[in-house]
């Protein structure tokens, strides 16, 4: 099965990451500015195995290993870089915030633009 092109995915704009689904970021390797949730092993799941949370993100890179080896740090600088853009600093607990359950969990963690 043959996938279409990637439509509505804006150009790269400096402090901006985009999350897509795992299949978007496969068809856009190489832009750096685009991240999935890694739905892999560290993915947190219910007693039935559908997936509840995950606890990272990865990054479009050239090879399937640069995503799960490299992937979530330049997602974690990416989210962190882009945080500090739109509130003027970092997260309050960078900590917390890896550890946390859920997405709604972390968004805890980001405080609100003053």
């Amino acid at each position: 099965r043959a996938l279409g092109d990637v439509e509505g995915l804006p150009d790269p704009q400096d402090g901006t990451v985009y999350l897509v689904s795992s299949m978007v970021l496969s068809a856009v390797r190489g832009r750096r500015d685009v991240v999935a949730p890694d739905t892999g092993p560290t993915a947190i799941r219910d007693e039935t195995g559908r997936i509840t949370a995950v606890t990272r993100l990865v990054v479009a890179g050239d090879t399937a290993q640069d995503d799960y080896l490299r992937g979530w740090k330049d997602a974690r600088a990416a989210a962190i870089e882009a945080a500090r853009a739109a509130y003027g600093h970092d997260i309050m607990d960078v900590d917390a915030y890896h550890a946390a359950a859920s997405v709604a969990d972390a968004v805890a963690f980001i405080p609100e633009r003053p």
